[in-house]
């Protein structure tokens, strides 16, 4: 238990938020036979039982997952356990559960929509009130990633609450802005169905108010691009990177962070925007299919590219600090294979697999760069026991 809050839990340090750093309050609170505690359980044993590849504890691990989906079933059945912090936290476990065994093949499991509607019938008080607030953005941060995976508009109850005022200026309006990148990619898909259905006997007006939209939609989505980067403007120190050059990195050069969870807020924003970048290739694309291609839409092309793969690159760049290769002074790491990992390492490890799945899917990635990713994602699924990573890499790959 002691390691499973170890890898998967960073507590806030006043400088930067933390990773699941609500679990260690509300886990302490809860009662012996809470749902919250047997689905840790069940998460911690199969943690455990992964990286150690012992089948008494993976046994173990299946015995307290059917002790947790039960609690957890009989919690959300209660009209008061179901608004309960605890159980919104337990819910969110049980994701991580997910990801550890594999059970599910999606990184995000099934559990995102049952997360979304539990944080709505919570209601604003729960959302912000002090305890509610840290599962709420634990919660809100894992369904960001699903919207932008699923090209999903956020709910109001969603973006609503990232523009909470006890959250850095910083990370409001990271998270505002790729809400935005999540509404313009639905607009456009809605838009790119509608000009797929276009056939030949469709009028010239027709065809013209497609090609408006299309051309509309592309400046909106460059609009947002450029506005995508302002939260680093003014960002504090600490949030900030440094490259140093190294061979342990695709492409030569390393970034180091202050920590795990601002490398994973800097690849936050560089994974939204190679889908925002990816969306306006499609738009471009099927632009292409119903009026002449002009040379600006060429020029559009080549940028979104080129911003593609720059994002590419500097995502790979993070991959020795992601992976404790790296320290924060821009140190080689040489530790035994029984030494205790860095604080929160696999849950951020976790994340990072979003990221490169984003990265492989995006089809833009090159040899060396994809070898690096794909060499990452085993290294996870095997010293970090998460086994998700090897059945998704073998997915995405």
């Amino acid at each position: 238990m002691s390691l499973f809050f170890h890898q998967y839990v960073a507590p806030s340090d006043g400088v930067t938020p933390g990773m699941n750093e609500f679990l260690p309050l509300f886990y302490q609170q809860a009662e012996p036979n809470s749902c919250l505690k047997h689905c840790v359980a069940a998460t911690a044993y199969a943690s455990f039982a992964n990286q150690s590849k012992s089948t008494v504890i993976s046994r173990k691990a299946w015995e307290s997952y059917g002790k947790a989906l039960s609690s957890v079933n009989a919690a959300l059945a209660d009209p008061i356990e179901s608004l309960k912090d605890e159980t919104l936290s337990a819910l969110f476990v049980l994701g991580m559960f997910e990801n550890i065994s594999a059970q599910q093949l999606h990184i995000f499991g099934v559990h995102g929509s049952g997360m979304d509607r539990l944080l709505h019938f919570r209601g604003p008080k729960r959302r912000t009130s002090p305890n509610g607030q840290r599962i709420s953005k634990a919660v809100c941060d894992y369904l960001q990633i699903r919207n932008l995976s699923l090209g999903r508009r956020p709910p109001p109850h969603e973006h609503v609450f990232f523009g909470n005022p006890n959250f850095s200026v910083q990370y409001q309006i990271a998270m505002l802005s790729i809400s935005s990148i999540c509404c313009v990619r639905a607009d456009a898909e809605d838009l790119l169905t509608e000009v797929a259905n276009t056939s030949l006997g469709d009028s010239d007006a027709s065809l013209q108010r497609k090609c408006d939209a299309l051309t509309a939609i592309v400046a909106q989505m460059r609009v947002i691009h450029n506005d995508h980067w302002s939260w680093a403007q003014n960002a504090p120190n600490s949030w900030h990177y440094a490259s140093v050059s190294s061979p342990a990195a695709p492409d030569g050069t390393v970034h180091i962070y202050y920590n795990l969870w601002i490398a994973n807020f800097w690849n936050w924003t560089r994974s939204s925007c190679i889908l925002l970048q990816a969306s306006i290739l499609k738009c471009l694309n099927a632009l292409s299919t119903i009026s002449e291609i002009r040379v600006s839409h060429d020029s559009l092309k080549e940028d979104a590219e080129t911003t593609i793969k720059t994002m590419i690159r500097e995502i790979c760049a993070t991959i020795p600090f992601v992976m404790s290769d790296i320290d924060s002074q821009g140190n080689t790491v040489k530790v035994s294979r029984t030494a205790a990992p860095s604080v929160g390492q696999s849950m951020a490890q976790l994340w990072t697999l979003w990221h490169f799945r984003i990265v492989l899917l995006s089809g833009y990635a090159l040899p060396h760069q994809m070898k690096c990713i794909r060499d990452a994602i085993l290294r996870i699924g095997h010293e970090k026991g998460i086994r998700v990573a090897l059945l998704g890499g073998r997915a995405v790959a």
